[in-house]
């Protein structure tokens, strides 16, 4: 895999250089329409005809679909495509403490951090996941809330979780991020737990830092007890293109052992965006687990983003 970097790297300075075509803006432009039309059918607020300007329908008009499609490499070196949703939807007939969430995501992304948390703290499988979202306080460094979903699979899987988000701001510019979710499986009658410390730090105008500390625990794994440590650097370049390196530990303590080493990843990040609309990412990286005796592999993503809006 190792031989294609090189070749993706160049791939994507290329794209990177390139405008959107066309018929790629005009689909997305199609597919908001369907999007939003799905969203006026769900609400019921469609009284008028299609160009007017009701508040509510302005409103649902706001909401926002984030799809990223990425091919990935995998441990024996072959390729696979996967497609990654989030979206946060507001509905004006569910009032404004209501919002209907829905994730997906590939593991791959997910331990990577290639996709961001926003809306699922807890995700350990590939899973469409929908709830209905209930909003106790939300401030600009305060956030509560509760979440009734369902995870898609066979058969469904129902689950209410519980989140807490805090920002503090610390000494000189530093601050932490906090964040607390407990999940309890209705279908399946287990608990999951998660936390989250997040320090960062601006080191000029154009570099940041960020050192992540993650623990999650589900009780139906053996009661498996995950602890994610990284360091990353954020660059940007200009308004369009910024990088990011990162170093990841992971270790895993499973019923009543001690953490032992996992994995851990050296990675780089290239990001460039078109426009507002869409962005391409390129990850290579090494890693070594400990389920492949700590072996170097070499692993790259490429993800192409595109936003669902207007």
């Amino acid at each position: 895999m190792y031989r294609l970097i090189p070749l993706l790297l160049l791939f994507t300075i290329t794209l990177s250089h390139a405008d959107m075509p066309p018929v790629l803006d005009s689909a997305r432009q199609t597919m908001t329409e369907y999007f939003h039309d799905l969203l006026h059918t769900i609400d019921d607020t469609i009284d008028c005809e299609a160009n007017c300007t009701h508040p509510e329908i302005e409103r649902v008009r706001a909401n926002k679909l984030h799809l990223i499609t990425s091919l990935q490499s995998t441990e024996n070196h072959r390729l696979s495509l996967s497609l990654n949703l989030r979206g946060n939807i507001y509905l004006p007939k569910l009032s404004k403490k209501f919002r209907i969430t829905f994730t997906k995501q590939s593991n791959t992304q997910q331990i990577n951090r290639e996709v961001d948390r926003e809306n699922e703290n807890l995700i350990t499988d590939n899973k469409l996941r929908i709830g209905v979202q209930y909003i106790i306080t939300s401030t600009k460094k305060v956030e509560f809330f509760t979440r009734l979903g369902i995870r898609l699979r066979n058969p469904l899987d129902f689950y209410q979780e519980v989140s807490a988000r805090k920002t503090f701001a610390l000494y000189k510019e530093y601050g932490l991020l906090t964040k607390g979710s407990l999940y309890y499986y209705i279908t399946h009658l287990y608990l999951a737990k998660s936390l989250q410390f997040t320090f960062f730090k601006p080191l000029s105008e154009r570099y940041y830092l960020t050192q992540g500390n993650e623990w999650y625990s589900n009780s139906d794994n053996r009661h498996e007890r995950h602890l994610v440590n990284y360091l990353k650097l954020h660059q940007h370049l200009d308004l369009r293109n910024h990088l990011e390196y990162w170093i990841t530990y992971a270790s895993l303590a499973q019923n009543s052992t001690s953490y032992k080493e996992d994995w851990h990843a050296l990675s780089l990040s290239y990001i460039h965006h078109f426009s507002k609309w869409y962005y391409l990412r390129i990850t290579p990286r090494l890693v070594q687990k400990r389920e492949h005796r700590f072996r170097t592999q070499y692993e790259a993503t490429l993800s192409f983003g595109m936003i669902l809006g207007k």
